[in-house]
């Protein structure tokens, strides 16, 4: 009887360990990971007379979060103050789900949202004030463009999005941003507060330089259940679908279906799902870039322009759930032979 009590608890024991391997595993995939280290910032000498003004001297600013909505501190508390080291200036930023960064000088200027990944670990990050850009939030606004020194513009540098005037800025994504996502939100947040910034020049525009395509923007769209300005229950009931419709076009797909060359349905040569198709491919995966919510006092807000809201982002390794799968059947089989012993006995 003791045998087979050890036995079951053995078996129960790996059961509980995969399941906490798998769920540990799911969720490192699902967003950033900054395993933490110190970064440094060079005051652009152009910034030199604010820094040194009454009002912000000594007050430098290091404003830490995630793409998908965490951020490290408020906006300019003293939680983010950075403190200087060999003429520049440093900030010690603990492990957790970061991915972008904006350096500010109180009452003074501030950079534009930059990605922020553990190669940027030790780095100094480098301020153009000549070269200023638009900010994603408020179009009238702009903040100067960094980059890290010694690290790649294409990894880690001025954060891509899209503007509320429906314009471009930035160059890279983060790492487990979806670039369809960055697409999709633009027309969740203005399709219907700012028609005419959605214009299908512009979504194509995005659309090529996010690497995704019109299909899976839209599926997005209407999986996200709703659009800003637009009550999904409305009295005609029809305001929604209207702006889903709208979508649809703007985006370029139309409703045929049936032939053997359509864009949207059914066939072997389809845009949404036969053998030669352009939609949900794997560019659209979890490498794609976005945007993020950056819940900061000046620069982009608590933007959504960005943010993974309509799930379309993958968890990317099934292994640890495969695994899961062969221990259950493993501990079935413990106990069916503990079973028959204690019968034979």
């Amino acid at each position: 009887m003791a045998k087979k009590f050890m036995s079951i608890l053995v078996a129960v024991m790996l059961i509980v360990s995969m399941v906490t391997v798998a769920a540990t595993t799911a969720s490192a995939a699902d967003g950033p990971s900054f395993k933490g280290g110190k970064v440094y910032w060079e005051i652009p000498e152009k910034w030199a007379s604010a820094f040194s003004s009454e009002i912000g001297k000594g007050a430098v600013y290091c404003h830490v979060y995630s793409s998908k909505g965490d951020g490290l501190a408020e906006w300019q508390t003293k939680d983010e103050k950075m403190t200087e080291e060999d003429g520049k200036w440093v900030y010690d930023i603990p492990s957790g789900p970061y991915d972008e960064v904006i350096f500010s000088i109180s009452g003074g200027p501030q950079t534009y949202d930059t990605v922020l990944t553990d190669a940027c670990i030790g780095k100094t990050a480098k301020t153009d004030p000549e070269n200023m850009l638009q900010n994603p939030m408020d179009s009238n606004k702009t903040a100067a463009a960094t980059t890290w020194d010694g690290v790649p513009t294409s990894e880690a540098g001025p954060h891509l999005g899209i503007t509320s005037i429906g314009d471009l800025v930035g160059e890279v994504l983060c790492p487990t941003e979806s670039g369809t996502d960055v697409v999709a939100n633009f027309i969740i947040n203005y399709l219907t507060t700012q028609e005419q910034y959605v214009t299908s020049d512009k979504l194509k525009t995005a659309i090529e330089k996010c690497n995704t395509d019109a299909q899976s923007v839209y599926d997005a769209v209407e999986a996200n259940g709703s659009i800003t300005g637009v009550a999904v229950e409305t009295e005609d009931g029809k305001k929604y679908d209207d702006a889903l419709q709208l979508a649809k076009e703007r985006l370029g797909i139309t409703d045929d279906s049936g032939s053997d060359n359509n864009n949207n349905s059914g066939s072997d040569n389809n845009n949404n799902g036969g053998d030669n198709n352009n939609a949900n491919t794997d560019n659209s995966g979890d490498n794609n870039a976005a945007g993020g919510d950056s819940s900061t006092g000046g620069s982009r807000g608590s933007s959504t322009t960005s943010t993974t809201s309509s799930g379309t982002t993958t968890t990317g390794d099934n292994t640890p759930y495969v695994v899961l799968a062969a221990v259950l059947v493993a501990a079935l089989g413990i106990a069916v032979v503990a079973a028959k012993k204690k019968v034979s006995e």
